[in-house]
């Protein structure tokens, strides 16, 4: 169950509701009242956050997952943040409201004075915002998600790997940052500059491809790695042993080549919506389960890995005082139908294969994790309300469950009669690790039950996206195709992944698709007053629902864990925990909220 579900909202109240009163309301910084009798933040102390892999630095582009997110909020800034729970974006580095022009081409963001990297000291200008975007978009990690929403930018090379001066992004004076785009898609522009693709790099950083060395890196977030500043600035080291937290209980030893995060002497708490309560964050893996185990058994803790071992999971179940909280990720995953290729360049064919697979029992076969998915928009996302949240579209092909019968139908109308495809086999590709070998042995299963004979190849993970999207591919169908969606925008799902959204010259979107009807939908949706988008998006939902240009089966979600005596926010844009919101508090205050 998601973290913003109705059963779950229940639990969060006692880990969210120190932050309420400091959430920001409509718009752009606008203050929602004070939350009454919420518990006052308390400032100081170290939180130890277990069960990822620490970096040596942050880097400011290439964030790949919700650990490296969770991180990126804390280390670095952007034009406009989003705080927990809020939908719409607040000011960061800029001043107040994008300014967009009526055609919807033009974005203008002016930045605010006196906002500084560190450790330095330099100032940050509009020339370091563009650097950094031009960075983003042609960097191999960074860029795909990147273009997904700035894909639209006037002279925006083709591919990633060109990092050079891009004719849409311009630095009209210090302060100033002004997007051109070849098409009306400024709500997509303005989602990006909430997203890390907009982190400022300075500009006189040499254009030189990959991971920039840890020294090079500049933060303007709250906090920096302790070994940025000079030795008499770091403070204490932290202990590699577990020392006495609250209570009888320890807080958990620092893991070997942990990444310890302190104050950035440059950041002005008074210019930025984080209020960064902790002192310091230690980041790192930890040993296996006994980890977990450390943090709910131990004090000023948090687990952010990816997955919580079975044993803390089912402990962590019964506790009275929640810790445990399932947040989820902005993810569609579904079985991509080839559009382009024969037998899925027949709409009817395809609605037949849809039609025919138990998303439900492809959830199942994934471990069971996550929500199974009735259309293409997760929760949180806006138009999945409007799209029927997880009651579904109402499309008939699309039912709940595999409708063996309505499969045979849309056979016959599509010229086998028999009910049947006959035809060659199709070919199929997965990645050979779990649990997408067990989806993809399902899907094949089921599409057997309908006559499809399907080859079904198993490769290295990271060759599964680049052969499926690949242009004039074989390959006909792709049971793990996934689509994320930056800050929760609709666009980066629907658009990317259907309307033939600019991601390269060497890729295309997973399903090939080339459908007049939902492009028109999609440009309906980026020109949509505001108020009008979730209903838009919707629309272009329902289109690609009737597309059938696959079937998605799950929307992603993810365990986290907390020690009692952490007032813990999760930042369900990301998939993980709000550290800049997070404060440590005494027992007593945490079970009387609960």
């Amino acid at each position: 169950m998601r973290a913003s579900s109705p059963r779950v909202r229940a639990t969060l109240a006692a880990v969210a509701v120190a932050a309420a009163a400091g959430l920001a309301g409509c718009g752009w910084g606008e203050e929602e009242p004070a939350v009454p009798n919420a518990p006052q933040a308390q400032r100081g102390g170290t939180l130890t956050v277990l069960g990822v892999d620490a970096p040596t630095g942050v880097d400011p582009h290439r964030v790949a997952g919700p650990a490296a997110a969770m991180l990126h909020a804390i280390a670095h800034r952007t034009p406009y943040t989003h705080r927990p729970g809020d939908d719409e974006a607040v000011a960061d580095l800029a001043e107040g409201a994008p300014e967009v022009s009526e055609d919807g081409r033009t974005v203008t963001v002016g930045l605010r004075a006196g906002a500084r990297f560190g450790p330095d000291g330099e100032t940050i200008t509009a020339d370091d915002v563009e650097h950094g975007l031009e960075r983003a978009l042609a960097d191999p990690v960074a860029g795909p998600p990147a273009r997904r929403l700035l894909g639209d930018l006037v002279g925006l090379p083709p591919q990633v790997g060109d990092w050079r001066d891009v004719q849409g992004i311009e630095a009209l004076d210090a302060r100033t940052l002004e997007l051109r785009l070849e098409r009306p898609s400024a709500s997509l522009a303005i989602a990006a500059l909430a997203t890390p693709a907009a982190t400022p790099l300075p500009a006189d950083e040499p254009r030189v491809p990959g991971p920039l060395p840890p020294d090079a890196v500049a933060y303007a977030g709250p906090y920096l790695p302790r070994d940025r500043l000079p030795a008499d600035e770091r403070g204490e080291e932290p202990l590699g042993r577990a020392e006495a937290g609250a209570g009888q209980r320890l807080v958990p030893a620092v893991p070997a080549g942990a990444l310890t995060l302190v104050r950035n002497p440059e950041w002005e708490a008074a210019a930025t919506p984080t209020p960064a309560y902790v002192e310091r964050v230690v980041v790192g893996r930890g040993e296996g389960g006994g980890a977990a185990t450390s943090v709910l058994d131990g004090s000023r803790a948090l687990w952010a890995g990816e997955n919580v071992p079975a044993d803390v999971l089912r402990r962590a179940e019964r506790r009275p005082t929640p810790q445990l909280v399932q947040v989820g990720v902005p993810v569609t995953r579904f079985v991509a139908l080839n559009a382009a290729r024969a037998p899925f360049d027949d709409r009817l064919v395809r609605r037949a294969a849809v039609a025919a697979l138990d998303r439900v029992a492809l959830w199942e076969a994934a471990g069971g994790r996550g929500e199974p998915a009735s259309h293409w928009l997760p929760p949180g996302v806006p138009g999945h309300d409007r799209s029927g949240g997880s009651e579904g579209l109402g499309v008939a092909h699309l039912p709940p469950a595999a409708d063996p019968g309505l499969a045979a139908e849309l056979l016959r109308r599509a010229g086998f009669a028999e009910g049947r495809y006959e035809g060659p086999p199709i070919r199929a590709l997965a990645a050979d690790l779990e649990p997408e070998r067990a989806v993809a042995r399902e899907v094949v299963r089921q599409l057997e039950g309908a006559g499809f004979e399907v080859d079904l190849e198993l490769t290295a993970p990271r060759d599964v996206e680049a052969r499926c999207q690949a242009p004039d591919t074989d390959i006909s169908l792709c049971p793990g195709a996934a689509l994320a969606s930056p800050e929760g925008e609709p666009g980066a799902i629907l658009r990317a992944g259907f309307g033939g959204a600019p991601q390269g010259a060497a890729a295309e979107p997973w399903s090939h698709l080339d459908a007049p009807l939902v492009d028109l939908a999609i440009a309906e949706a980026l020109a949509a007053r505001e108020s009008r988008r979730p209903r838009a998006w919707a629309d272009v939902n329902r289109a690609v629902a009737q597309e059938a240009a696959g079937a998605p089966w799950r929307w992603d979600e993810r365990p986290l864990l907390r020690a009692r005596d952490v007032r813990g926010v999760v930042d369900e844009r990301r998939g993980t925990w709000a550290l800049g919101w997070i404060w440590l508090g005494s027992d007593a205050e945490q079970d009387r909220v609960r």
